[in-house]
């Protein structure tokens, strides 16, 4: 009898989820050889939300790539997961197809006809009893106490000192060759990062954004750096700062 209880005491687990849940979608891809798997994530839209970036969980040689994502509207849904991209350590990448995967979400609401549940009258609007001039009063004293200080250092300062251009108007193949001497090749990584991504979409593009990708968050072995740059350089066909 006890037991029976306990039972009936336990929460009933719903057949599927509802709107609000965290859902897991699941995509599993074969792993090629001497390749990593970076997944993308699902785009925000009226319909869903993701809730964290993929995991990627091994399983042999194939690869389980698992979104997070919670969903705002009830029903049948077909989601689109964006393919992965496929990188090796010797620079070759390629971006794997997209795939789909069919959602079932509940509903929250109770079952019945939409009229089931009649909505609440509108609430009787709140009356301001008390309307004083001091809240704007005391913001204009605290403004004028901050500004005081402000406009004293204004009128003490200085003249203004130029600072020298530096590297202004330095090819910028001339200027990043310079980093790359001082030992500041992560800069240089993430400086030719920004302009390939400004480029127009090409296989060529994604491969390269790889290995900068990977050379900008691994080891960073100077004469590959240096590589990557002439490889961005011959791309984006500009030596202009």
């Amino acid at each position: 009898m006890i037991l029976l209880l306990l039972i009936l005491a336990l929460p009933q687990v719903p057949e599927r989820p509802t709107v609000g849940d965290t859902v897991w979608i699941e995509r599993t891809v074969r792993l090629p050889a001497g390749a990593t798997i970076r997944p993308r994530p699902i785009e925000s839209s009226d319909l869903l939300d993701p809730l964290a970036a993929p995991m990627v969980v091994l399983r042999g040689g194939e690869v389980v790539l698992r979104y997070p994502v919670v969903f705002w509207r009830p029903g049948s849904h077909r989601v689109e997961l964006p393919g992965p991209i496929a990188v090796r350590p010797d620079g070759w990448a390629d971006t794997l197809p997209a795939s789909q995967a069919r959602v079932e979400i509940g509903s929250v609401l109770p079952r019945g006809e939409p009229d089931s549940i009649p909505p609440e009258p509108a609430a009787a609007l709140i009356e301001r009893l008390e309307r004083s001039p001091q809240p704007v009063l005391l913001l204009l004293l605290v403004a004028g106490l901050g500004l005081l200080p402000l406009h004293q250092w204004w009128r003490r300062r200085g003249p203004r000192v130029m600072s020298p251009p530096g590297d202004a108007g330095v090819p910028v193949a001339q200027r990043l060759d310079r980093w790359l001497a001082a030992g500041e090749s992560r800069a240089v990584l993430d400086e030719w990062r920004a302009r390939i991504r400004a480029l127009p979409d090409s296989a060529e593009r994604v491969g390269l954004l790889a290995q900068l990708d990977a050379a900008r968050y691994g080891e960073r072995d100077p004469e590959a750096v240096a590589r990557l740059q002439r490889a961005a350089l011959a791309m984006s066909g500009s030596d202009r700062s």
